[in-house]
C-alpha cells in the first residue's frame, strides 16, 4: 500500500514520499507557488489547502485499510469454507471405501 504522491508542473515531475505528511504537501505547495501556478489562491488559503490535501490522503489511507481488511477477511472465509468441504469430501470417501470393503 503506497501513499506517495506524484504529479507534474510544466516539465517537472515531482514524487513525494508518504504525501500525508504535512513537510511533503509544503513542498507541493511551495513548487506550485514557485512555478506560479494557482498562486493567488495558494498565497491566500494556503493553511487551507495544506489541511484538505493531509485529510485527503487520511481519508483515502483508511479507504486501503477496509478494502484491505475486506479482502482478508473474505479469503479467511473461503478458506474455512475450503477446508469444510474437504472434510466433507473426505469423509463421504472413507465412508465409500468402508462400503466397499
Amino acid at each position: 500500500m503506497s501513499n506517495d504522491l506524484g504529479f507534474q508542473v510544466r516539465d517537472k515531475l515531482i514524487l513525494l514520499v508518504e504525501a500525508q505528511s504535512k513537510f511533503s504537501v509544503n513542498i507541493a505547495l511551495r513548487i506550485c507557488c514557485e512555478e506560479n501556478i494557482l498562486m493567488p489562491f495558494l498565497t491566500s488559503r494556503q493553511k487551507e489547502v495544506q489541511d484538505i490535501i493531509v485529510t485527503l490522503f487520511k481519508q483515502e489511507r483508511v479507504t486501503e485499510i477496509h478494502e484491505y481488511n475486506l479482502v482478508k477477511d473474505a479469503r479467511e472465509e473461503g478458506l474455512e469454507k475450503g477446508i469444510c468441504a474437504m472434510a466433507l469430501t473426505l469423509k463421504e470417501f472413507t465412508a465409500d471405501k468402508a462400503a466397499v470393503a
